[in-house]
């Protein structure tokens, strides 16, 4: 009994690592990381700086890979050695947020001169023990052993869903670490998303995904990730089976929605077809399929990890009780693409202030402004839009919110406005910030009007006076700028 639990404290307690042992400390490099966002409410101001710092692991030369969270809104990167003296200034090579990866690079080369790439495997079963390195300031190596809990999709930031491992594990308190490195065998088989504050699990983004995102990169055209573009529910409802004519045929899911322009809508798939199959793998009512490499898994993983973008995936439907067998040439979604954006990093919100009424378009950053519960807390009938983007305001389209009034004698009655959606301005139809500049220049009547969409108040401004007002609100509030409609 003894020596039962002196095995199970042995490998649950960190160890501490003597020189001798084959710590990565040639294949990793500290980064440390200040951030500055703005303050999606008052979209002109920026946030105080931050700070971050996690350990990047060398893929290539120069090159270490880190998550993007850690480089997120980046105004300054900087590299050091562990266990050396010195840094050196770096700079984010390349970022993909739907991924959550990103590489990092030293200004001067010969700083990660001696550095070495580490090669990437991926694990195959629940149960396989990986190693997990910390160092403290002093460089001491620190390893944490544990083992692959699952592997399963799971969400890697706003609006992604990918292959993720999770693992039991115990670290070591050496001091915050934003993105650690998980090896097994001496090779890096992924790097850590997210730990809890106790340091006893992790959830890893794995080697298949960090693969395909180091070889999407490698022919200089970075394509992304691909998404299908459709939604599905389980088919276990006796029910929904007869609805959908299955009865007993086959297993498949129903196809509950087709996002407009996808590679899904392009193949011909529509909303309520049964899917059958994707890529030759039949596929069972939960909407999951046997993987060759991790057992059973979502369809999800078949369309954005094992394939990539270009490649032609066989489906088979089941439509009005007749099978029809489609092609679908998979393709990444674009950040822009999206009515509402998921995230929005690295430049200033879009926005446009005409005499104190400050104008902006719906994101889901705007959304984040009201804290992790904004889901309940933000106004609710911007949350049910944003979630039904594809919808409600439609592909190629933004939501054009009045977001507040900044006083002026001018709008004097109209500060209660506020996160109201614009229907037009002087009867012209507003879907973008572009469209409401455009509004208030193409005519020059004597007064501007405003309507709303689910508002039947409307706002009258005297233009005579616009121009005076908008330079009022601009010296009282110190705004260096009263729109922005570009990217940097």
């Amino acid at each position: 009994m003894k020596a039962l639990v002196a095995s199970i404290l042995l490998f649950s307690l960190p160890v501490l690592v003597s020189a001798g042992q084959d710590a990565p400390t040639k294949s990793v490099i500290r980064v440390h990381v200040t951030s500055q966002s703005y303050v999606f409410l008052q979209p002109w101001r920026k946030t105080k700086p931050s700070s971050r710092r996690g350990l990047g692991t060398c893929v290539r030369p120069n090159q270490f890979l880190v998550t993007a969270d850690l480089v997120r809104n980046a105004t300054f990167v900087e590299l050091e050695r562990v266990g050396e003296p010195g840094k050196s200034t770096a700079r984010v090579k390349h970022v993909d947020y739907l991924t959550n990866l990103a590489l990092v690079e030293a200004l001067d080369a010969s700083f990660t001169s001696k550095h070495e790439a580490l090669a990437l495997t991926d694990v195959k079963a629940v149960g396989d023990a990986t190693a997990v390195w910390q160092f403290e300031n002093n460089g001491t190596p620190v390893l944490g052993e544990g083992r692959i809990k699952a592997i399963e999709l799971g969400m890697y930031g706003s609006d992604s869903a990918m292959l993720i491992y999770k693992l039991d594990i115990k670290l070591a308190p050496v001091g915050s670490s934003f993105v650690l490195p998980v090896l097994a065998g001496g090779k890096l088989i992924g790097l850590s998303m997210s730990y809890t504050a106790t340091g006893q699990s992790m959830t890893v983004i794995p080697a298949m995904v960090i693969s395909r995102f180091l070889t999407d990169l490698d022919d200089g055209e970075y394509q992304g990730f691909p998404r299908a573009g459709f939604s599905f529910s389980n088919m276990e409802d006796p029910q929904l089976r007869k609805y959908a004519k299955l009865n007993g045929k086959r297993d498949g899911v129903y196809i509950s929605d087709v996002g407009p322009g996808g590679a899904a809508e392009l193949a011909g798939l529509e909303a309520g077809d049964v899917l059958l199959s994707v890529a030759g793998f039949d596929i069972d009512r939960r909407g999951e399929y046997v993987d060759p490499d991790f057992d059973r898994q979502s369809i999800a993983h078949l369309t954005t990890t094992r394939h990539v973008s270009g490649d032609v995936v066989p489906l088979t439907v089941l439509r009005d009780g007749e099978f029809m067998e489609l092609s679908m040439t998979l393709k990444p979604l674009a950040l822009d693409e999206y009515p509402s954006l998921p995230f929005l990093y690295d430049r200033p919100p879009r926005f446009v202030i005409v005499g104190g009424f400050v104008f902006q378009e719906l994101c889901r950053e705007m959304l984040k402004s009201w804290g992790g519960d904004w889901p309940s807390a933000a106004p609710r009938r911007l949350v049910y839009y944003e979630r039904n983007q594809w919808d409600l305001i439609g592909p190629d389209k933004r939501l054009v919110i009045l977001t507040r009034v900044l006083p002026t004698p001018g709008n004097i009655g109209y500060q209660h406005f506020r996160f109201e959606m614009v229907k037009s301005v002087n009867d012209a139809e507003i879907q973008s910030l572009e469209d409401l500049v455009a509004a208030f220049q193409a005519t020059d009547p004597e007064f501007q009007t405003i309507r709303f969409r689910h508002n039947s108040e409307r706002i009258v401004i005297d233009t005579a006076s616009l121009g005076s007002e908008t330079k009022l609100v601009q010296m009282r509030y110190r705004i260096p700028r009263m729109a922005h409609l570009g990217e940097e």
